[in-house]
């Protein structure tokens, strides 16, 4: 598992936004925005 914080910071070195991020992973974009603006473990 990872945290809120090294999945923004996974997502900003492959150099992506949210919509990719939420496109490549078969998820919708509330899903990934929930996700990383959470405070634990996602």
């Amino acid at each position: 598992m990872i945290t809120a914080a090294q999945m923004r910071a996974a997502r900003a070195l492959a150099g992506i936004d949210q919509k990719t991020l939420a496109e490549r992973a078969g998820v919708s974009l509330p899903t990934i925005q929930r996700m990383e603006a959470s405070d634990g473990v996602v």
